[in-house]
């Protein structure tokens, strides 16, 4: 009963490190302040439509 849940908790952290990993990506290419807010928030509310 517990391995699929550790399973799938270690799946989730794999994608959340990913999708932090991209945004790291995304805010480093980019200058200001602002935009890697814009970034964020963007990124953030498309996770959230997602699931």
């Amino acid at each position: 009963f517990r391995q699929p849940f550790i399973w799938n908790v270690s799946q989730w952290n794999g994608f959340r490190f990913a999708l932090w990993f991209r945004l790291q990506q995304m805010l480093t290419s980019k200058g200001s302040c602002r935009s890697m807010h814009a970034d964020q928030i963007e990124v953030i509310s498309y996770h959230s439509s997602e699931s």
